[in-house]
C-alpha cells in the first residue's frame, strides 16, 4: 500500500529577492523541479503569477495550484503527477 503524501513540500523557493534583483529564476525552479519525485511538490513563491512557468512544468509532469498571498506575492504549489496519474488511472 503507497504511502499517503507528505503534509510538507519537498522543496520551498522563495524567488521574489531574485526578481526584484532583476534576475532571472528559471533555471533555480527548473533545478529544484528535477529533484522532485513523482507525488512530491515545489513550493515557489513569486511577485506574480508566473503562466508562462506552468506550461514548463506541465511538460515535465507537474500541475499547479496558485494561491493569492495579498501584499506579499503568490504561493505556487507544483505536484509532480505519479505514472498512474499520468497514465490517466484513478
Amino acid at each position: 500500500m503507497a504511502e499517503p503524501p507528505s503534509p510538507l513540500p519537498d522543496a520551498v523557493l522563495d524567488v521574489r529577492p531574485d526578481i526584484a534583483r532583476g534576475e532571472e529564476p528559471l533555471s533555480k525552479i527548473l533545478t529544484a523541479a528535477r529533484g522532485i519525485e513523482p507525488g512530491g511538490r515545489l513550493v515557489v513563491q513569486a511577485p506574480f503569477v508566473p503562466v508562462p512557468l506552468f506550461g514548463v512544468l506541465a511538460k515535465i509532469g507537474f500541475e499547479n495550484e496558485t494561491e493569492n498571498l495579498g501584499l506579499e506575492g503568490f504561493r505556487i504549489t507544483f505536484r509532480r503527477r505519479t505514472a498512474a496519474e499520468a497514465a490517466g488511472e484513478p
